[in-house]
C-alpha cells in the first residue's frame, strides 16, 4: 500500500513502459496536481518521519489525485536543459508545504529514498514540445562580500535600538495547552523596539522541566507568512521543529515576529520593504532575550538561536548582532538569490559571525542548493567552531533527526567549556 520509493529515473521509465504507460511530462503532472495546495497541504503528509500508505492523508486536488503535495516527490518525464539531470516534482514527508512549488533535478541514474514516480496513460497524442528539455530558472546566490570589518560596523548599526525601553511585559496565559501532558504553552506580550508595538511570546515548556532551563528561540520559515496563528500541532514543518525541541528538554521560545503569523503583511513586498521587515524580526529577536534576561527560569549562559530555511539565513545576521547567544542552529539555509540590500544579505554577513554555528541542510534541497547556496555560506561563516552536517534529504531533514543531531553537537559544545 506504500507508494515505491529509492528509484531512479530509468528504473521508473521502466516500470512505466512494462504496464503499458508513462511518466507524466512536468506540465501533465501540474495540471494533475491542481487545486489550492494551501489548503490541500494541511491534510497531506508533510512535517511527518515518513511515508504513509496511498491516500491515508485526505490532501486531494480538484481532480480527485492523492498525495502529490506529500508523501513522496516523484520523477517526471522531462530533462533538464543545458544538462544530463531530470526533473523531480512536488514534496514529499518531512518538507514544508513550499516545496511543493519546486522543482529539484537530479542524475537519472540517482537514487532518492524520498522519491517515487506516478505513471500516465495519455488518451491521445501530447504534443513533442511538453517532453522537451525545462528550465529550473535556477537563481543566480549572492556568494560574495569584500566589506572591511569597519565597513560592516557601520552597515549593522540599522539593528541598533533602545534597550532600555520598558518591556511592559503582561502574561496572556499562563498554560495555553492544560490537557498536553508533555509541555506548558506561556504567552506573553511585551514592547516592540519600534513604532508602539507589542508582539507576544510564546513558550513552550518541558512539563519536567528543570528550574532553570536551556532555551533554543525559534525563528521560523516561510510558511509562517501565511498563516494567522502559531499553532504547535498543526501540520507543519516549523510546528514540528518547535515540538522535537521541547520533547528534547528545552525550552522553545517562539516571538511572533513581525511579518510573520498574525503580524503578517502582505504589503511587505519590494527590496525595501523586505530589508525594513527583515530589520524589524531581527530587533523582535533582541528584545525577547531582553525578556528573557528578567526571569529566573531560562539559562542565558546556553542560549541557542535556531531558524529554519528563512528563519536559517535571517540567523546568520542575528548572529553577528547579539553576542548574548552561546550558539546558532541553521537548519535549510544558505546564501540567498535575487538582489537584497547588503545589510540583510546573509553572504555579507557570514564572515562576521564569530558565534559557533551548526549548519544542517539536505543534499537535494531544490530551495538552496548544496553546491551553489548552502557550502558557500558555510565557507564564508567566521566562526571558528563550525559544521555543516548534510542530511539525504530535500530542503530540511526531519526534525526528529535534526534535533537527535543538534542536541549531540549543543552537549558536546557545552562539556567543552
Amino acid at each position: 500500500d506504500f507508494p515505491v520509493t529509492g528509484v531512479s529515473w530509468y528504473e521508473a521509465m521502466a516500470y512505466a513502459k512494462f504496464v503499458g504507460k508513462e511518466l507524466p511530462t512536468i506540465y501533465h503532472w501540474n495540471f494533475a496536481k491542481y487545486g489550492d495546495s494551501q489548503v490541500a497541504g494541511r491534510f497531506s503528509n508533510l512535517a511527518t518521519d515518513g511515508l504513509a500508505p496511498r491516500g491515508r492523508f485526505k490532501g486531494i486536488g480538484a481532480f480527485g489525485v492523492y498525495d502529490m503535495i506529500g508523501n513522496a516527490s516523484e520523477w517526471v518525464f522531462n530533462e533538464i536543459v543545458d544538462s544530463n539531470q531530470r526533473c523531480i516534482a512536488g514534496a514529499a514527508w518531512g518538507d514544508p508545504i513550499y516545496i511543493s512549488f519546486s522543482r529539484t533535478e537530479l542524475h537519472p541514474f540517482n537514487r532518492p529514498q524520498k522519491t517515487g514516480f506516478r505513471c500516465v496513460k495519455y488518451i491521445e497524442a501530447i504534443a513533442d514540445s511538453t517532453k522537451g528539455p525545462v528550465s529550473l530558472n535556477n537563481r543566480q546566490f549572492n556568494t560574495k562580500t569584500e566589506l572591511t570589518e569597519e565597513q560592516f560596523e557601520v552597515l549593522v548599526r540599522v539593528y541598533d535600538y533602545d534597550a532600555s525601553k520598558n518591556l511592559a511585559p503582561r502574561l496572556v496565559s499562563e498554560d495555553a495547552q492544560p490537557k498536553v501532558p508533555s509541555f506548558r504553552q506561556e504567552i506573553v506580550e511585551i514592547n516592540a523596539a519600534y513604532g508602539g508595538e507589542r508582539f507576544e511570546i510564546h513558550l513552550l515548556f518541558p512539563r519536567n522541566g528543570r528550574k532553570v532551563n536551556d532555551a533554543v528561540i525559534w525563528c521560523p520559515g516561510t510558511g509562517a507568512m501565511g498563516r494567522s496563528e502559531f499553532e504547535p500541532f498543526v501540520n507543519t514543518m516549523d510546528a514540528a521543529y518547535v515540538r522535537e525541541f521541547v520533547n528534547a528538554g528545552y525550552v522553545a521560545v517562539v516571538p511572533i515576529l513581525k511579518g510573520m503569523y498574525k503580524r503578517r503583511d502582505i504589503d511587505k513586498q519590494g527590496r525595501y520593504a523586505q530589508r525594513d521587515m527583515r530589520v524589524q524580526m531581527v530587533k523582535d529577536i533582541r528584545r525577547s532575550i531582553d525578556y528573557l534576561q528578567t526571569r529566573n527560569d531560562i539559562s542565558m549562559d546556553t542560549l541557542t538561536y535556531s531558524g529554519l530555511s528563512y528563519g536559517a539565513f535571517m540567523g546568520v545576521y542575528v548572529l553577528t548582532v547579539e553576542d548574548r547567544f552561546k550558539a546558532g542552529l541553521l537548519y535549510g539555509g544558505g546564501c540567498i538569490g535575487g538582489s537584497p540590500l547588503p545589510e540583510v544579505d546573509p553572504a555579507v554577513a557570514a564572515p562576521f559571525v564569530t558565534t559557533p554555528t551548526l549548519m544542517v541542510n539536505g543534499l537535494y534541497d531544490p530551495i538552496f542548493p548544496h553546491e551553489l547556496s548552502q557550502k558557500p555560506l558555510y565557507d564564508a561563516l567566521g566562526a571558528n567552531e563550525k559544521q555543516i552536517e548534510i542530511f539525504e534529504s530535500g530542503h530540511c531533514p526531519t526534525p526528529r533527526l535534526a534535533i537527535e543531531f543538534s542536541k549531540k553537537w549543543l552537549r558536546d559544545k557545552y562539556q567543552q567549556q
